[in-house]
């Protein structure tokens, strides 16, 4: 089964923004904290979204996220169906 088939089976068919696409790859694929929580370092999450969405996605993606200004304007949706896309708020 596949990275998407995976969060299809995790989340079902739903749209998601990319907090929770990102928090959805971490509860996946990372390591328990032993606190009852999981977490990820920063270079395999990277990978883990390239995987998903492609570099270029994910770097358009990662600085709307990570820019207040950005933010403000766009936002980063995750469809488990049709994938991602940039929007205007």
């Amino acid at each position: 089964m596949g990275m998407k088939e995976d969060i299809i089976s995790a989340v079902g068919e739903k749209t998601l923004t990319y907090r929770g696409l990102i928090d959805t790859i971490v509860r996946m694929y990372g390591e328990e904290d032993g606190k009852g929580g999981t977490y990820m370092d920063g270079d395999s999450l990277h990978s883990y979204m390239c995987n998903l969405l492609g570099e270029d996605l994910t770097c358009a993606a990662n600085a709307i996220h990570n820019c207040p200004m950005a933010s403000k304007k766009l936002k980063v949706i995750y469809n488990t169906v049709d994938g991602a896309f940039i929007q205007t708020v």
